[in-house]
């Protein structure tokens, strides 16, 4: 297992101010080993992933995918909070647990993914789409 990180893995996730409701949206291109985790984004304290989309370019004969966050003071990570199991091996489209309520994040975290059992060839495109609202400090 290893920790790759996006090219956005440093920054933080867009806010707004008036707690309006965004719709980021982050690649990635690099390929990956069953068990790696991804480190899409850092999400501020307080922020709200009440949706969240993955989608995949091309076939990966195998793949599925665990999306969750990860605290950045390393307390317990929820690698499934938002999507577990998602099935994108034939160039498909997962969304969020439906049965998982929003919650609101009491420290700053990584949105996480991954990857499960095969791996992501490189050159594949896997965008990441949440909906992600910040309405201050939990």
């Amino acid at each position: 297992m290893a920790t790759l990180n996006a090219s956005t893995a440093t920054q933080f996730a867009p806010t707004s101010p008036d707690g309006a409701t965004l719709n980021p949206i982050y690649t990635y291109t690099g390929g990956a080993a069953a068990n790696d985790v991804l480190n899409v984004v850092k999400l501020p304290k307080g922020t709200v992933v009440s949706d969240i989309q993955v989608f995949t370019n091309s076939a990966n004969a195998g793949l599925t995918l665990d999306v969750g966050f990860a605290p950045l003071d390393g307390s317990t990570a929820d690698a499934d909070a938002y999507i577990e199991g998602g099935d994108v091996a034939a160039a498909a489209r997962v969304r969020a647990n439906t049965a998982t309520a929003p919650g609101r994040l009491a420290g700053d975290s990584h949105l996480t993914v991954t990857f499960l059992g095969a791996a992501m060839s490189a050159g594949t495109v896997l965008t990441i789409v949440p909906v992600l609202t910040h309405t201050g400090h939990a």
